[in-house]
């Protein structure tokens, strides 16, 4: 019986294309009893191949191939996982580059494929396998393959140690892709590589029993079965295999820490105080109190340094995590449940999502490997392991076959972006590239590359290269071979240290303003909610959120949270979203009797993963925990058959019909695929409320603070374009006035020179530190006298206008201190040039309207009068701000977001827009139609060359 114990997959990076999907499948097809994967200097795969063959009919055994210096330099090996302490020390000699006794694990020394006849010319192998005997003594053998048989069993006999067949099996369904991904790796043709390799192929495929069987008869058996043999000693489970953190971390345990919180708060009700020490006894008992006190303390780093932090994520369901200042969402106040986030039956870590403010985060992530990273505690990032897209396979592969990087990248752009390249099977080829087309289609589930996954850290107990398999990124930080799926699959310990500009915005603002509090339920925040006037505020400016404001009307926080999952894709497609929203406006709407009275809170609808756990609670009596294990496999669509009928029986008992609870379990079924968690919306309405107060009091601070953060959903123009919707002054770039970023100036907005496209870091240091020794500069000739600035960045200084406070005639400029010409007097160019060139160099407009530089004639009607053309065809012309194509039963639907000088409005069409210049202005023709809410809306929107 073939076990292959020596596989390549598509983590070999060249040396392999087996997908450990098609992996999974060879062994089930040919009802082989084990397999291994042992990828080339890799452990990428182990996540996945541990996670696809749990339950299986053949045993999997994990393994990596290594060079290492010993006994000789070049030498390989395939190490096998025998047993837990094996783990250990593979992990151990590949973080280490070094050969050590290997404990715990089947030892397999390679021997090269082509072995000399002469007993003689096999001496130095002797040595060498005697040198490795002396450091393996258990469980070591020889690697034989199909072209060195003869030698193999000669060294085999000289040193009385078996033999394994360890012929790599690289491919098991296309030769072709091997050769492809080889040429790629080595960046040469394909064409000559595979007219040189294709007839020797077979060997590395899945016939390789049969061939060698065919060539060595009966004496090759022996070695066959040995393989078998092997696999059945190996024992090998991931259970803890990376033990909790250490306990004695910090001088206080955490219940010390939440005692001396409890003792010191007085106005907590019973409710917070019995909540504290549920969750406190669940904490402890499940090992990761350590892990709080972690999280506690990082939180603490970033308040010490002002750093702006939201927890995300089911997290805010904690009440210890609120005690101890890691949310700021009180979640018995909201009604969040802990269980969610962790419980007695939950089987993996709990998992802390902290948002960072963007331009602040990497301090965090520096502190946290710093202080993790040596001492008790090891740490190091996750990984992201990215494969191929259509566009990016087409690229690869047409490279491959010589087509030149230009035409490549054409060809590659005419594919959508992020389909899979399976896609390309469904698309007609470009004329002559079949071939291309057809073997690119091939990369679908094939790994590409790899990268760090900035944000999350595994920590582990010290050494953590006892525990992970490390490698450097490209930056030179330590990161693991481990992704987050094989994090989560192999139940390690994780911080998730993100960022988003959203929160830099809020907290720029707030340190500016020296807020340290926000107030809740503020009248004047609402009703900006209310307006949908939300442009530039986290998680609420979307077009499709901003018309979910309109209609729902939010009057609290709550609401805000209901919003923030009802703007999800499975709310909209079940057609909750609607139920929801006509109830809301006192219409009619479809109800579900018993589901109203179970969920009595959402009316009977159902969008949060916790209701599911209201469900098996209120309807089967289920605990909490237990309710949280039936989400989880709900979710996964595989519920053990022993908790369903428990949910049924104990439904029974508690006066349910059998048809009621057969309802009941097929909507769980259906809404489970696509719940969001509420502690996730609860803690994001947070931030959105804090943004949208600092709009609604502070809109000059807070613009410029979002200005500074780089905008949000939208690209950076349109948060100008607000700022002077709301009536503050955009000031063009100013030698003299300028810093680095936007700022506030008196009660408008300074534009950065850091914002001039094309001026050199060098020259904005130069000027503003300058300003910042010697004052302000008096005219042009101190400027260029001090700054100096290359006759490029001088260009591009006048072309911007930052220099028109020391001379304001642009063409004087030109001609005297860029050209050289002296005392000759010539006209300014006019002021609608000037603008343009700002435009250029800006790309946004400090004053006035890019749609004021259209050539011919512009219908006189502006976005702000629609709302009294209701059932009318209009013209107009509009910037497009966003644009969203969403596939539909009528085909394609393209959803937009147009703007003009006068304000927004959102359109849809079956007909891509004709857009001209940038930022992109189209010639509009549509009818007006009045929303629910009294908004106007653009339907059938078509899109005109020319009025």
């Amino acid at each position: 019986m073939f076990v292959p114990l020596r596989v390549h997959s598509v983590y070999s990076r060249g040396e392999g294309s087996i997908t450990v999907e098609e992996l999974v499948q060879l062994a089930e097809k040919n009802r082989l009893p084990a397999v291994a994967l042992t990828d080339r200097g890799a452990f990428y795969g182990w996540g996945k191949w541990k996670a696809l063959t749990e339950g299986r009919s053949f045993k999997s055994i994990f393994g990596c191939e290594l060079e290492l210096d010993f006994p000789a330099p070049g030498s390989r090996y395939v190490f096998l996982v025998k047993e837990k302490k094996g783990y250990y020390r593979l992990l151990e000699i590949f973080n280490r580059r070094q050969f050590l006794e290997p404990e715990g694990l089947v030892t397999v020394f390679l021997l090269p494929e082509k072995l000399p006849a002469a007993e003689s010319a096999l001496e130095e192998w002797v040595s060498a396998g005697r040198k490795i005997q002396e450091k393996a003594p258990e469980d070591f053998y020889l690697g034989c393959e199909l072209g060195n048989l003869e030698g193999a069993e000669w060294l085999s006999r000289r040193l009385n140690q078996p033999l394994l067949w360890m012929q790599p099996l690289k491919y098991v369904q296309s030769p072709q892709r091997l050769v492809l991904l080889r040429a790629i790796e080595r960046k040469i043709p394909y064409p000559p590589e595979w007219q040189k390799l294709s007839l020797a192929l077979r060997i590395f495929g899945p016939e390789q029993e049969k061939i060698a069987l065919k060539k060595y008869g009966e004496r090759i058996k022996p070695v066959f079965n040995r393989n078998l043999e092997v696999a059945e000693k190996i024992d090998f489970s991931f259970e803890a295999v990376v033990p909790p953190l250490p306990p004695d971390l910090f001088p206080a345990t955490l219940r010390q820490v939440i005692n001396r919180r409890l003792a010191r708060l007085k106005n907590l009700n019973w409710r917070e105080r019995e909540r504290a020490v549920r969750e406190l006894q669940v904490v402890e008992e499940s090992g990761f109190a350590p892990y709080f006190l972690v999280v506690h303390d990082v939180v603490e780093f970033a308040r010490r340094r002002s750093i702006y932090h939201n927890l995300r994520g089911s997290g805010a369901s904690s009440y210890l995590a609120y005690l101890l200042g890691i949310s700021r969402l009180n979640p018995v106040e909201y009604d969040l449940y802990f269980e969610r986030f962790l419980n007695r039956g939950r089987p993996d870590p709990p998992d802390f999502d902290l948002d960072f403010e963007s331009t602040r985060r990497d301090e965090v992530l520096e502190y946290v490997l710093k202080r993790y990273g040596a001492g008790k505690t090891g740490a190091a990032y996750v990984c992201s392991l990215k494969n191929y897209r259509a566009r990016s396979a087409l690229y690869e592969t047409a490279r491959a076959f010589g087509v030149s990087p230009e035409e490549a990248r054409a060809m590659s752009k005419k594919v959508p972006m992020f389909v899979e390249p399976d896609y390309l099977r469904r698309m007609p080829p470009q004329a002559g590239y079949l071939e291309i087309w057809k073997l690119a289609s091939e990369l679908s589930g094939v790994f590409a590359e790899i990268s760090l996954h900035v944000g999350g850290v595994i920590l582990t107990p010290a050494p953590v290269e006892r525990y992970l398999p490390l490698e450097e990124s490209v930056k030179g930080l330590l990161m693991c071979h481990y992704d987050r799926d094989t994090v989560e699959e192999l139940k390690l310990i994780k911080l998730d240290l993100l960022s988003t500009r959203g929160l830099a915005a809020i907290s720029e603002t707030r340190k500016a303003l020296k807020l340290d509090r926000i107030p809740p339920n503020d009248r004047q925040t609402y009703a900006l909610l209310r307006e949908a006037r939300t442009i530039g505020c986290f998680q609420v400016e979307s077009p499709a959120m901003m018309n979910l404001l309109r209609r729902m009307k939010p009057e609290n926080l709550s609401d805000l949270i209901h919003a923030l999952a009802l703007i999800r894709p499975g709310p909209t497609e079940s057609g909750m979203k609607e139920a929801f929203l006509r109830r809301r406006e006192g219409k009619a709407a479809a109800e579900d009797p018993l589901l109203a009275k179970v969920l009595p809170e959402t009316g009977g609808l159902m969008f949060y993963e916790e209701q599911v756990m209201q469900v098996a609670e209120r309807v089967a009596g289920f605990p909490p925990e237990e309710g949280e294990i039936l989400r989880r496999q709900l979710k996964k669509r595989r519920v053990e058959e022993k908790l369903r009928q428990k949910f049924f029986q104990q439904a029974l008992s508690r006066g349910y019909s059998s048809s009621e609870i057969e309802a009941l379990w097929q909507k769980m079924e259906k809404f489970s695929s696509y719940s969001f968690n509420r502690a996730h919306s609860a803690s994001y309405a947070l931030m959105a409320y804090e943004a949208v107060y600092l709009k609604a009091h502070h809109p000059l601070v807070y613009m410029t603070a979002v200005l500074n953060a780089g905008g949000g959903y939208y690209q950076l123009p349109e948060y100008v374009e607000e700022a002077k919707r709301l009536g503050l002054a955009i000031l063009g770039p100013d030698v003299n006035r300028s810093g680095y970023n936007f700022k506030v100036e008196g009660r408008a907005i300074r534009v950065g020179l850091g914002l001039i496209k094309n001026l050199t870091l060098k020259t904005v240091e130069k000027i503003i530190g300058e300003r910042e020794k010697d004052g302000t500069y008096l005219s042009m000739e101190d400027f260029l006298s001090r700054v100096k600035p290359g006759q490029s960045d001088l260009l591009t200084l006048i072309q911007a206008g930052a220099l028109d406070s020391l001379e304001p005639n642009r063409s004087q400029q030109v001609l005297r201190y860029f050209q050289g010409v002296g005392e000759l007097q010539v006209a300014d160019i006019n002021d609608e040039e000037k603008r343009k060139l700002q435009l250029e160099k800006l790309g946004f407009l400090p004053s006035g309207d890019p749609l004021e530089f259209l050539d011919g004639r512009r219908p006189p009607l502006r976005v702000a009068q629609l709302g009294d053309l209701a059932g009318q065809m209009v013209e107009l012309a509009v910037r497009i701000v966003d644009a969203r194509e969403i596939r539909t039963a009528k085909g394609l639907t393209y959803f937009y977001l147009f703007e003009d000088e006068t304000g927004l409005v959102e359109g849809v069409g079956q007909r891509k827009a004709l857009a001209f210049g940038s930022p992109p202005v189209c010639f509009l023709r549509a009818e007006v139609r009045l929303q629910t809410a009294g908004h106007p809306r653009l339907l059938n929107c078509t899109f005109l060359r020319t009025f």
